[in-house]
């Protein structure tokens, strides 16, 4: 968490490092040959989604933790952007990257 958003965590048991590893989990989940026949038969992937549900269950945990991951990233932002001191970071590096390429 220090390295990527400049956030010292006291413990493993700290709340944000239970939502880390459950999206972690997720991602290993997606990950097992087999787990979604989509993998094995592609043309399953063009079905609707109320024929496919683990569509709806990948694009729900997707914006999840968009949201999760974005939101620690703000936190970055704003530190910076309240004039408090940022540790360099991951996200602080990417900030600076767009400052200076003129995005926001």
């Amino acid at each position: 968490m220090c390295i990527a958003y400049a956030r010292r965590i006291d413990s493993m048991e700290a709340k944000v490092m239970h939502e880390v590893n459950e999206a972690m989990e997720f991602v290993g989940s997606l990950n097992v040959p087999g787990a979604y026949l989509a993998e094995t038969f592609p043309f399953l992937r063009h079905l609707p989604t109320f024929l496919a549900p683990w569509k709806k269950t990948v694009t729900q945990r997707s914006k999840q933790d968009a949201d999760f991951f974005g939101n620690l990233a703000l936190e970055v932002k704003e530190r910076g952007q309240m004039g408090k001191p940022v540790p360099e970071c991951f996200v602080k590096s990417l900030i600076d990257v767009n400052v200076c390429l003129g995005e926001n």
